[in-house]
């Protein structure tokens, strides 16, 4: 969903998503906008922010902490909503009264808190001796998130408020009262006090529910409250919907472009005994297979045969992202990067301590691993992937990770591993099948490659230095930073990162792995730019024409960089 929105003389159009973001946070990416535009060096702040919704006639101002998806629901009402944000230019800036309340309440101390307005009218007082004291009693608990900032301790969780008599002439009475509290939950209920006297007793006081049938009411929040949990749930219902759509809107060229392709026995260019051939010729160099047990070509030869195509066709998943179909099928390569992603997600290596232990006795002269440079290099064709599969059951059974079987049953139990985990979709988030099957998708992969690595170095090289113990991969700190990077300035970055780890790398497997390899990385950076709210300033004319879902993501995705890159 995108708004339109003037400052002074320009126009933006701002990607507000599904509006879970509040127009404090609106404001300040249309001010931004503005100071890029007119003059870069200079740091513009919003103090007001009006809007003129569909079929309003004047401009109105909501509370710059409410939620935006609260009064623009849909692209047709954003489509038809006016949005005009005013500017403080410089510090000799005099603000109008009305600039200032907005201000205080989108950035100074009024930030964190809301305002309950009670109105109640009576409407019906037919039969009542006594006109009551009428009350609000209140149920209160503050949010977690803004504890740091005021005490719980001065905020009861129960209370009431005397709701005050409005003089509106003879004959109508109108009761008013507000509270203002830090965020929180708020629940109340209307009551009737009365206290009667009688002579030589003690006043008898009695409180009693009113029956709204008899009363006009309006109660208004200023703004709605929401917590942080409040905003996770709506941001992982937006990520999963959107997910679904991604999925819906594949299933049929999926299923076409399966129909279409061979089978992978077909597309695997090799029989074992011709792979096996090329491993002992030692054809690039640096696949010689040691410490062999006898008969061990013999041993797994036919199991080989049956189950190589289904190996292949796992390496071949890795390597659509960055081979063209034109790419002869014995001479495609992966990275390292993906060797490690492939030994975390299918369960080969327990955690990273083994995976990295494994890495350092495979690769003892650093030509795949010196570096992360080296790392993301395509050097690793299949006959080597295959190699490294042999290497790992060594190396399992060389530091006692498996005392029982031998060489070969542990190659074929590993391969039997790999195959079952790929052949459940259940496994896979949905990015994951996309860039397995999805040919738009793997095509813009292909197409932002080098941008996507060079976030990728950049991103590792200022998280770890030279010492550091931490290879190859970019831990969730790096992908906060990434975030601010791009200029995201909602309130709600823990919960977004936690959201996307919860979405995308649910399963306990990976519990024992610190950081993310370059093939989740690009799976996060799908994710974050579908969910994370984009500012774009597409014409008129852009905004007219009507973008598909996997249209939107190629779109966001691509903004994204450009946000990180500037």
């Amino acid at each position: 969903m995108k708004l339109k929105v003037y400052v002074e003389e320009l126009v933006f159009y701002i990607n507000v998503g599904q509006g879970l973001n509040n127009f404090a946070w609106l404001a300040l990416a249309a001010a931004k906008l503005y100071s890029n535009k007119k003059n870069p060096d200079s740091n513009y702040l919003p103090c007001n922010l009006l809007t003129k919704f569909p079929k309003g006639e004047i401009f109105t101002t909501p509370s710059p902490r409410a939620q935006i998806f609260e009064y623009i629901k849909d692209d047709e009402d954003g489509k038809e909503t006016i949005i005009k944000v005013e500017i403080r230019k410089g510090q000799g800036y005099i603000m109008t009264q009305e600039q200032e309340k907005w201000y205080d309440e989108a950035f100074g101390k009024m930030r964190n808190q809301f305002t309950v307005s009670f109105e109640l009218d009576p409407i019906n007082l037919k039969g009542v001796r006594q006109e009551p004291t009428y009350i609000v009693q209140y149920e209160y608990r503050m949010f977690p998130e803004v504890m740091h900032e005021f005490d719980p301790k001065n905020y009861p969780s129960k209370d009431k408020i005397i709701l005050k008599e409005i003089k509106y002439g003879d004959n109508f009475k109108r009761y008013y009262a507000e509270i203002t509290l830090p965020f929180g939950s708020f629940t109340y209920q209307f009551y009737g006090q009365v206290i009667t006297e009688k002579e030589g007793q003690e006043p008898q006081q009695s409180i009693y529910p009113l029956d709204m049938k008899n009363f006009n009411s309006n109660i208004l929040f200023k703004p709605n409250p929401y917590s942080q949990q409040d905003i996770q749930k709506k941001i992982m219902e937006y990520a999963q919907q959107k997910e679904k759509d991604l999925q819906l809107q594949q299933l049929q060229k999926r299923e076409d472009s399966q129909k279409n392709k061979q089978s992978a026995a077909e597309e695997c260019p090799y029989k074992f005994e011709k792979l096996w051939t090329i491993i002992q010729k030692n054809a690039e160099g640096n696949l010689e297979l040691k410490d062999l047990e006898e008969n061990f070509y013999n041993k797994i030869a036919a199991y080989m045969d049956d189950k190589l195509p289904l190996l292949y066709e796992v390496f071949r998943q890795y390597a659509i992202l960055y081979n063209t179909d034109h790419a002869k099928k014995d001479e495609i390569s992966i990275s390292f990067q993906d060797v490690m992603h492939f030994l975390k997600f299918y369960g080969l290596v327990q955690d990273s301590q083994e995976l990295f232990s494994f890495v350092e006795t495979y690769d003892k002269q650093g030509s795949k691993s010196k570096d992360v440079r080296k790392s993301l290099e395509l050097s690793v064709k299949f006959q080597e992937f295959f190699v490294i599969i042999v290497e790992l059951a060594q190396f399992k059974k060389t530091n006692n990770l498996s005392e029982v079987e031998s060489q070969d049953q542990l190659v074929m139990k590993i391969v039997d591993k790999i195959i079952e985990i790929n052949s459940d979709e259940k496994e896979f988030n949905n990015f994951q099948q996309h860039m397995k099957y999805n040919e738009i998708l793997v095509n813009f992969i292909r197409e932002i490659q080098d941008q996507l690595q060079n976030i990728f170095i950049k991103r590792f090289s200022q998280g770890n230095d030279d010492n550091s113990d931490i290879k190859f991969h970019i831990r969730q700190e790096e992908i906060k930073q990434l975030i601010q990077d791009s200029g995201y300035k909602g309130d709600n970055l823990d919960g977004i990162i936690k959201t996307a780890y919860k979405e995308l790398f649910h399963d306990e497997k990976f519990n024992g792995f610190e950081g993310l390899f370059y093939y989740e990385f690009i799976q996060v950076m799908q994710w974050l730019a579908l969910v994370l709210i984009q500012n774009d300033e597409r014409s008129q004319q852009d905004e007219a024409e009507e973008v598909t879902t996997l249209d939107q993501l190629q779109e966001q995705l691509r903004y994204f960089i450009q946000c990180i890159e500037k």
